[in-house]
């Protein structure tokens, strides 16, 4: 059989201005820190196989990155475990529609939000193999999106710290692989700082803040608060007057000078406001302040469209069906397991309690 590799790319960030170009460099360095393709056969330990192939990915990226001038990655737990779970999706789903970077119902950034990695920038490389032997699809899949212009922007992007890499088998000689970069949101500093100035403004309580950041609900009080800059991913917080003050405008990014773009946001009851970024879950205690602060199950999550990762919705987790009203008066029902897409004006009836969409 004709061994064939395919690659597909998905990036959660704007392309960067400059784009770097250049020939394949040469594996070398990568076989000498693996002892060679010959050493990822192991046929007494298949896990092991797969161990030593993601091993090996890692170091191929990893010299093409140095040979360009870029800093090496950190292998990231969170992201490895968002990467193989995709993986395993992949190779598990059914017909050729599995490959994808949908398959799950989730995009990259969804996927490594539940996995627990809080980032600012976000993307995925991924790849199919059908006849190629095991000690060769490391080479397969580094090569494979070294030769695609959009996968190689990935693998040199200059910003990410991290990378998680998945492979699964699939049917026959099918192999799934996954390559996730990405930069954490540098926020836990800035956390402090921004949780004192709310204990301050009377916007959570100031016991939170003495009890530090180890508190269960004390980021989770702050990232109602704060929203992200889409070109650097800066962290700001959200100050409605000074917003007020400046026209309506939050102002440029206090990182990289750009001008900030609000995100949606969610008036609940009688003044709750919640940013509705791309990793916000609302809960009971968003509804109800008197419900115990249990942010172990949400009733609402972020989500993106399948095919337009650009359009957001509100999906609804919990167990009762909500009432929407858009801007026009049209009114319908969200089912459990249904989402709402966000536009300004839309008022979501959760159940005796609203909540008002705005931009």
């Amino acid at each position: 059989m004709r061994s064939r590799c395919v690659t597909a790319v998905r990036s959660l960030v704007a392309p960067i201005a400059t784009r770097i170009s250049g020939s394949r460099p040469s594996p070398g360095r990568a076989r000498a820190l693996t002892g060679g393709p010959q050493s990822l056969l192991d046929v007494a330990n298949p896990m092991a196989d797969i161990k030593r192939i993601r091993a090996e990915i890692v170091i191929r990226t990893t010299e093409i990155r140095l040979e360009h001038g870029l800093g090496e990655l950190l292998v990231d737990a969170n992201l490895s475990t968002a990467a193989q779970g995709h993986a395993q999706s992949m190779a598990q789903g059914p017909g050729l529609c599995r490959y994808a970077h949908h398959v799950d119902g989730k995009g990259p950034d969804a996927r490594v939000t539940d996995a627990g990695y809080r980032w600012s920038m976000v993307s995925e490389n991924i790849a199919w193999s059908q006849g190629h032997a095991l000690e060769k699809l490391a080479e397969c899949f580094v090569d494979g999106w070294w030769n695609s212009p959009h996968h190689r922007e990935n693998m040199l992007e200059p910003r990410v710290e991290d990378i998680g890499i998945g492979l699964a088998k699939g049917t026959g000689d099918e192999w799934f692989g996954v390559e996730n970069f990405g930069l954490k949101a540098a926020v836990i500093g800035w956390e402090y700082a921004s949780l004192r100035r709310l204990a301050e403004q009377g916007k959570i309580a100031g016991e939170k803040v003495l009890k530090g950041l180890k508190h269960k609900n004390l980021t989770a009080d702050l990232h109602d608060h704060i929203y992200y800059c889409h070109h650097c991913g800066q962290p700001h917080e959200y100050d409605p007057e000074q917003i007020k003050a400046s026209g309506g405008q939050p102002g440029p990014c206090t990182a990289c000078s750009r001008q900030l773009r609000l995100p949606f946001r969610i008036r609940i009851g009688k003044g709750l406001v919640v940013l509705l970024k791309h990793d916000t879950k609302l809960f009971l205690a968003h509804l109800d302040p008197t419900a115990a602060q249990d942010r172990r199950q949400p009733i609402a999550e972020v989500t993106q469209h399948p095919r337009d990762p650009a359009v957001l919705g509100l999906k609804n987790l919990s167990s009762r069906k909500w009432r929407i009203r858009k801007a026009g008066g049209l009114q319908c029902d969200v089912p459990p397991g249904r989402s709402a897409r966000l536009a300004h004006g839309v008022t979501i009836d959760f159940g005796g309690v609203e909540g008002e969409i705005r931009l």
